[in-house]
């Protein structure tokens, strides 16, 4: 009986041990877990939903978890940026995210997230946007997958990025 204990209590504990450490899945919980332990909070938003009708103290005071540093800098994109440190966005993690405001209205975000999970930003998105468009490029040049929404388009590359350049892009339309 003692043998039998001891197998079962082997069994619980190497168990989860090895799905944390051998499956992408478990790798997934084990990421987002430390993340969160060091500080970053996670980020669950509807892209669909986004665009210049979204203020910065709407989308700031809507994600009360995440402590964004805001400040005036002109960009491409607008002249305010809101930047964080992130877990997660939508279950996929990540390391940050910087907010673009033009006229007082959201015009872009930009993601940075672990390039290992880009299959899993690409899943989001499909199931979040619908199936996604590939934009033409040269040849020389990696194929981008973009997921039109009502106010902008989100983009990120087709192929899987290193990690240093792992980025998704949403961009608003430019109002007429």
């Amino acid at each position: 009986m003692k043998r039998f204990a001891r197998y079962i209590l082997y069994t619980l504990i190497l168990a989860p041990l090895a799905w944390f450490t051998f499956t992408a899945e478990g790798q997934r919980y084990t990421d987002l877990f430390m993340l969160r332990m060091f500080g970053a909070s996670a980020i669950e938003m509807q892209l669909a939903q986004v665009g210049p009708h979204v203020g910065e103290k709407a989308l700031i005071d809507a994600l009360t978890n995440v402590n964004f540093t805001c400040r005036d800098n002109a960009t491409p994109y607008g002249q305010r940026t809101c930047h964080a440190r992130v877990a997660s966005f939508n279950g996929v993690p990540s390391s940050y995210i910087t907010l673009f405001f033009a006229n007082g209205g959201l015009t872009g975000l930009k993601l940075a997230y672990h390039a290992r999970y880009h299959q899993d930003l690409i899943d989001n998105l499909n199931g979040a946007l619908g199936p996604a468009q590939s934009s033409p490029t040269a040849e020389s040049q990696p194929k981008i997958l973009h997921w039109p929404t009502a106010y902008g388009m989100a983009m990120l590359p087709e192929a899987q990025p290193p990690e240093a350049g792992a980025e998704m892009l949403w961009l608003a339309r430019p109002v007429r």
